[in-house]
């Protein structure tokens, strides 16, 4: 009995509540933004940011359409599952990065005077501490960040600001590693 416990226990740590929690979160707020609530409460253009300090973050959460909800989720599951299935990090961890880089990718897109909607920002921090974590994530975040970058060529402000959440979850990583903060790594 102890036995099936234990197993029961483990399969349970393993499944990557943390990821599929954060992509229903999207994806209610896509359903609500469709029709209850409306994208410029939450969302901000340049200078708005001064007067709705929330959509630094919030933000992060709204997507103009559903394809770009549909690939903000692919990019989502891919780094998400591999760092809740495939590391040691802890999931408050992984949650902190994820939202310090969606902070950080509002405060980005004010400064070059984007408009501020969706989570790649976000996103892209959790590939950051995959960088770090190490060498054998490589293939797994190399191929989706030129990816990005060929397809958002044409829109520089958008790669800096998805830049700017990687490098937040890089930077972290690196401070949290030195530092040999507890559930991670």
């Amino acid at each position: 009995m102890a036995t099936i416990i234990h197993e029961i226990m483990t399969a349970h740590e393993r499944r990557p509540a943390l990821t599929i929690a954060i992509a229903s979160i999207l994806v209610l707020i896509f359903i609500l933004q469709s029709s209850l609530i409306t994208i410029n409460d939450f969302s901000f253009y340049g200078a708005e940011a001064l007067a709705k300090p929330w959509s630094l973050i919030t933000s992060s959460f709204l997507h103009a359409d559903f394809y770009h909800l549909f690939f903000n989720l692919i990019a989502l599951f891919w780094f998400g599952c591999l760092l809740e299935l495939a590391t040691k990090v802890d999931r408050k961890r992984i949650l902190f990065v994820f939202i310090l880089a969606a902070f950080t990718g509002g405060v980005t897109t004010f400064l070059v005077g984007g408009r501020g909607i969706g989570a790649s920002d976000a996103i892209f921090g959790l590939a950051g501490i995959l960088v770090v974590i190490g060498f054998e994530f490589l293939p797994a975040v190399v191929p989706i960040i030129v990816l990005n970058f060929v397809v958002n060529l044409a829109e520089i402000p958008v790669l800096i600001i998805h830049m700017s959440g990687f490098l937040t979850g890089v930077l972290l990583s690196i401070y949290f590693k030195k530092r040999g903060v507890k559930g991670f790594i």
